[in-house]
Parts: structure tokens; sequence; C-alpha cells
């Protein structure tokens, strides 16, 4: 009998043998695939065949990681570098306070591969190319994890990536093998998230987790961790939703990332500064006089009207000139944000310059988002 049906029957078996969930049935289908194309290849016979006795996941995947080099190299011949659009990792990363819980679910990426050397098409869901790992400071490999597009992927200039479930969940260096076990992230230093097609780094995002704990030896809280990231310090400027065309009519909001990073309060009222300012003189105000922190990061969307005005400011209110928005809480100082708008379009800066930027540190706004750092 070929080897092939030989594979193909032996993977059934186990199938019909194994209850699985949807993540280990992509695992099974993948693994499948891998030593099918392996028998095929010129993997020589030391490479690691699936064998129908050795049934656990974390055996499983020897086969399926040597299939790796037996797919077609992707092909970068987007009109730009693929890169992970900012907004969207920061929407779904997050730490549980207490338990130093890591969660990243989902992100979008723009101009992702489409097409491999071969001329084929891309299937992330079943070839699980795309994938996310975390170093610590010292450059040790703590997880690698697969994602797959939500939804399919139909070659759009962005896609949506995401997981079977919330947690980070470990993976052996393999990245195969899984456990049900959150990552839990409670020493402070430095880490780094990169995001990789096969074993190519496109894009990456370094964080900082801090512990915060309370000095006094009677309280019950205890310590709390948090994120610090390259979101510290920026705000953005958009038009309505993430992904959405901006149109004349759209309004006009100012974002900014607040957390509370003390031990014991978990929520405060703060004043709140905000003001758009054209030349010196004030052209924008926010609505609202005070706003709520909480002790994990939240992402905050002011929107913005003229003094005195009762409508919003919209895209079309943004006429050509300099422009500053001058942004605080109470108990922080002004910052003061400076951008420029020419033929009725905000300009791109900093790391928004794609042809001075490295593409492993562009910040990809998908012409919706506008970062802005303080002068």
């Amino acid at each position: 009998m070929p080897t092939v049906f030989r594979l193909a029957l032996a993977t059934l078996a186990v199938l019909l043998i194994v209850p699985l969930d949807a993540e280990a049935q992509g695992l099974r289908d993948r693994i499948r695939q891998a030593a099918e194309r392996q028998s095929g290849s010129s993997g020589g016979e030391d490479a690691p065949r699936y064998d129908p006795s050795r049934t656990s996941m974390a055996q499983d995947a020897e086969a399926a990681v040597a299939g790796l080099d037996a797919y077609a190299p992707l092909v970068y011949d987007g009109p730009f570098p693929p890169a992970v659009v900012l907004e969207s990792v920061l929407s779904s990363f997050r730490m549980l306070p207490i338990s130093g819980d890591l969660q990243l679910e989902s992100f979008w990426i723009a101009f992702p591969p489409t097409r491999d050397a071969d001329g084929n098409p891309v299937d992330y869901g079943a070839q699980m190319r795309m994938h996310v790992r975390l170093h610590d400071a010292s450059g040790a490999l703590l997880m690698d994890r697969y994602y797959a597009p939500r939804g399919g992927f139909d070659n759009r200039v962005f896609t949506q990536f995401a997981t079977t479930g919330n947690p980070i969940n470990r993976r052996s260096l393999s990245r195969m093998t899984q456990t049900d076990d959150p990552l839990v992230l409670t020493d402070p230093g430095a880490y780094r998230l990169e995001f990789l097609f096969d074993d190519r780094v496109f894009w990456e995002m370094p964080f900082e987790v801090r512990v915060a704990a309370d000095d006094d030896p009677y309280a019950t809280s205890g310590a709390r961790y948090l994120l610090r990231g390259p979101w510290q310090g920026y705000g953005f400027l958009g038009f309505g939703e993430l992904h959405t065309r901006a149109e004349p009519s759209s309004k006009l909001y100012w974002h900014a990332y607040t957390q509370l990073e003390g031990a014991r309060r978990t929520r405060e009222m703060r004043p709140l500064t905000l003001g758009l300012y054209r030349g010196g003189r004030l052209v924008g105000e926010a609505r609202v006089e005070d706003a709520i922190v909480r002790d994990e990061r939240q992402l905050e969307a002011w929107p913005l009207r003229a003094p005195g005005a009762s409508q919003d400011l919209t895209r079309e209110d943004l006429t050509d000139g300099t422009y500053e928005i001058r942004y605080g809480l109470g108990g922080e100082p002004v910052q003061v944000y400076p951008f420029e708008v020419r033929r009725g379009e905000i300009v791109p800066q900093g790391r928004q310059v794609r042809e001075a930027t490295d593409p492993t540190r562009f910040i990809e706004g998908l012409g919706t988002a506008w970062w802005i750092a303080p002068r």
C-alpha cells in the first residue's frame, strides 16, 4: 500500500478514537497534511514520520514540524510589508491585574502574503503559518502560538487573526503542543512579542511587566500586575470605528490609553483636560470634564466639538494648517501633541512614516488612526 494512503488511514484511526475540540481537530489536519507532504518531499529517511502507535499531540508534533519545510515559501509581493494594526492588538492584549494572566485573543494584519512561491493561494487556517512568539529580556522563548484567520482568509488588504480561546496558552517549542494553563507573567521586566509568518518575523512589540505592591503590611489587596508598552505616551486621532472608511461627516475623536498603576484602588474619577488648537486658538474641546480610570488599561475615545457648539467636529472641519492636542488627566502634566493637515489629510508622523521606519516597528493605522507622540 502506498505510504500516503497508510498515513491517511492511520490518521483517520486516531481521529475516530480521540475526542477532539476545534483546535485539536485543526492540529490533526495540519499533521496529516504535513506527513503527506513529507512522504513525497526530499526530507530523507531521517525525517520524522507519523507513527500511529504514538497518539499524543506532543509526539505527533514531531512529524508536523518536519513538514514545515514541505511548504513553498510565502511571496511578499504586496504594495507594503505586512504589519499588525497597533490599535487592534492593543484592544485584546491585556493582563489580569490580580493573577498576572496574559491574554491576546486576536489582531488585524495589514497586507499579509496571499500566495506562495508555487503560485498557490495561502490557506492560513489549514497550514498554521501565522504565529506569535513571546520572549523575555534574556531572549528565552516563553510561548509560541498559532493564530488562524477569523471568518476565513479572502485576500483582503487586512485580515483578522484569532485563537480559538482567549488566554495565551503555553506551547512547547515545537509550536504544536498546547496546555490549558494560562501564561502567567508575574516576574517584572522587559518582554517582546514577535509576529511571524513561518519563521520570518515581520512585526514585533516590546512591552514591560510591572508589579505594584502595597506597602501597608496590614493590607489584603496584594500586588497588582501592570503592562507598559508603546501605547505609553501616545495618543491618536481617528474618525469612527477601526477599519471603517472616514467620510467628510465622520466625527473626530481623540483616543488615549489610561490605567491606574497603584495597588489599592481599582477605579477613580480624574479631571480631564482636552483641547484642540489651531494656530494657538482653541477650536475644539471635550464634552466631558472628568474621565474614569481603572486598574486595567483601557482605551478612551473622546469626541471634540467647537467651543459653545452643540455639534461634534467632523473630518471636514480640519482645514489645512498646523494643530495641536493638549491632553492630560488630573495629577498628570498636560502633554502637547502636534500634527498637520495638508490637502485635507492628516499628515503621518514618527513611526507612521513608512519610508523612514523599520517595518517590524511600523505603526499601521489603515488610514483611520493617526498616532502622535507628545512634543
